[in-house]
């Protein structure tokens, strides 16, 4: 009882940024038909309840959609939600990104921002520990929440064998919108959309003689699109993300492997707990999923095993995992416990030139050390069939995490 109350009270503090729900357009009779008809069989009592929570708490209205009334699930994945929309305001404030309002204009002084409904461009920087990490450009999530890329050190001097590995992205998103959404926007569809540039770079160099065939060397160039249609559906709104990439895989030396184009479809709903948090036994829970499609030419002499049977591949086939943080901010946790981030994921694509088969488990076990979680401590394990060859790897890889995310969202309400 007493962690509810400490949940409805943060929940409280938030409702400057709650949204104005279609409860406030509903007439009382309509109102009262609509809990009625959402639980047949319940008691009158807690049906009027439900009733006077829809006309009192903006909350209620926010959070409870089906008119069932609220449970401490939705109300935990709803303080997760403003709270990562906290800190990530609270960081760009901090990081002097936004910047507090002077005083009032002199008659002299011209307002700097762009008239209403006029299209806006910026530039930013992300560095991640892969494409995948990167999440979406257009609603990234606050650096704590991410993995990061990574890099590790290890000497074996029974072998003796010296492993350098680093593994990470560069990404500089370029995204398009028309302002900030208002509170007219909450419950309309909204575009947006992002072009970045980006390097990615994987690694693994073994000293031995005999564990070079080991080795990973891939440096890829290319450029991500990303066009998100928000807020589609009424009763349960969902974000599609739709993206296009295309590059270039190449060596450190500079060395042509192939050159890829991949389309990808991601679905984000709060409200259907898709690629969004669910509360677990004071942990908050995301199941992953997004859907990919790829071709690939080969480029160059450097034998490939995704290029074994054709010079072409054409893959299909879904992502899927789920991410795994203990709630933080309401006290469940020691503090030191909070900044643990766990990720997990298992993507498999199918050739359909070749038939084969390409599968990748991919997990990592971050710890962030600074309050912001731009550094951290990161483990990860990773067995299957790369994306960019169709190499086999099987790494565990300990070290120092680095992750920048100089991004504010332009598809959440501010």
């Amino acid at each position: 009882m007493h962690r509810l109350r400490f949940i409805g009270s943060f929940a409280a503090a938030t409702l400057l940024f709650a949204p104005q729900t279609a409860t406030a357009e509903l007439s009382d009779a309509e109102l009262w038909a609509a809990i009625v008809k959402a639980n047949p069989g319940k008691d009158k009592h807690e049906m009027w309840r439900i009733f006077v929570c829809h006309k009192k708490d903006p909350v209620c209205q926010a959070i409870d959609t089906q008119y069932r009334g609220l449970t401490a699930a939705q109300l935990a994945a709803y303080v997760k939600k403003q709270s990562d929309i906290i800190d990530a305001q609270a960081a760009e404030y901090e990081s002097g990104r936004r910047k507090i309002a002077a005083g009032p204009l002199t008659p002299t002084t011209k307002p700097p921002k762009p008239a209403p409904g006029e299209f806006q461009t910026e530039a930013h920087f992300l560095v991640r520990q892969s494409l995948e990490d990167i999440n979406t450009l257009t609603a990234p999530k606050p650096t704590k929440d991410v993995t990061g890329a990574q890099f590790s050190y290890n000497r074996d001097n029974v072998s003796p064998n010296t492993v350098w590995s680093a593994r990470g992205v560069v990404a500089v998103p370029i995204y398009g919108h028309y302002g900030a959404p208002t509170e007219a926007d909450r419950y309309s569809v909204r575009p947006a959309l992002a072009v970045a540039p980006y390097i990615s770079f994987d690694k693994v160099s073994n000293s031995s003689p005999t564990q070079q065939s080991a080795n990973v060397n891939n440096l890829s160039f290319g450029v991500v699109s990303e066009t998100v249609l928000a807020n589609v559906g009424l009763e349960k709104p969902t974000d599609h993300y739709f993206r296009l990439k295309g590059g270039v895989n190449t060596t450190f030396e500079g060395a042509l492997k192939s050159s890829y184009l991949r389309a990808e479809w991601e679905p984000v709903s709060t409200a259907n707990f898709i690629n969004a948090p669910y509360p677990i036994l004071n942990f908050n829970v995301a199941p992953l999923f997004k859907l990919r499609a790829d071709y690939m030419n080969q480029a160059g002499k450097i034998t490939q095993p995704v290029f074994a049977e054709h010079n072409q591949a054409l893959r299909v086939g879904p992502r899927v995992g789920f991410e795994i943080q203990p709630v933080s901010g309401l006290g469940l946790w020691p503090t030191w416990f909070e900044n643990f981030n766990l990720v997990a994921t298992y993507s498999f694509l199918q050739d359909t030139l070749s038939q084969r088969n390409y599968s990748l488990l991919d997990s990592t076990l971050t710890y962030n050390f600074d309050k912001d979680g731009n550094y951290a401590v990161s483990g990860s394990y990773r067995k299957g069939r790369l994306d960019e060859t169709g190499a086999r790897v099987e790494q565990i890889m300990l070290g120092l995490a680095v992750k920048l995310n100089d991004l504010p969202s332009v598809t959440a309400a501010q």
